[in-house]
């Protein structure tokens, strides 16, 4: 029970995954997701030109110490202001995200819907927000906390189990940890995405 009651700690605190393993990660979903990126020279540098105003401005708010505790909590922030790429998808759904790394992925559907560069500005920003809050950091750091979590339950459902239908035990606690995480992993929560 202690055990179980700490990890719920930790899966509530959202501890973190690493810089470096986010990056990867990422670059590693957006080698997956290149055949549907529009790879159009003019849509790409547009993209690109008001993204750089985002990392700009980003920048400056890091200077001026402006963000929330998971911004600063790692020294090394340079990676969040240089070579984020803005990604146009082939899309009929309206939606934009990021893998928190540096990509952030738009949606053609969301990309024909905004009026002016201004709504799509605030789409665009949103979701870099997430990269400078690092919130797939946090994420990620939940995840890997609840898979610990669903090994632990698994583990103490077959001590109490003892030898007799312990497997059935087993089962039931690993269906049981990983339905109470399911809240718990669930994308960004809502506070992620007020501060996005």
């Amino acid at each position: 029970r202690g055990l179980c009651a700490v990890l719920l700690v930790v899966i509530g605190s959202g501890c973190m995954a690493s810089d470096k393993q986010v990056i990867q990660q990422a670059s590693q979903f957006n080698s997956g997701l290149q055949p549907a990126e529009i790879k159009h020279p003019r849509t790409t540098q547009y993209l690109q030109q008001i993204g750089d105003r985002i990392v700009a401005a980003a920048k400056q708010l890091d200077a001026e110490g402006v963000g929330p505790k998971t911004h600063f909590q790692d020294k090394d922030r340079s990676w969040m202001f240089s070579d984020i790429h803005w990604e146009l998808v082939n899309s009929k759904t309206v939606n934009a995200f990021t893998t928190g790394g540096h990509y952030v992925y738009i949606y053609d559907a969301l990309f024909q819907m905004c009026k002016n560069e201004d709504e799509l500005a605030a789409v665009m920003s949103h979701e870099y927000g997430h990269i400078y809050c690092r919130h797939v950091q946090k994420g990620t750091g939940r995840q890997e906390a609840l898979a610990v979590l669903t090994v632990a339950a698994a583990g103490a459902a077959q001590y109490a189990g003892g030898t007799s239908g312990s497997s059935s035990y087993t089962q039931y606690a690993a269906t049981a940890a990983q339905a109470g995480g399911a809240f718990v992993n669930n994308g960004f929560t809502r506070q992620d995405e007020a501060q996005a």
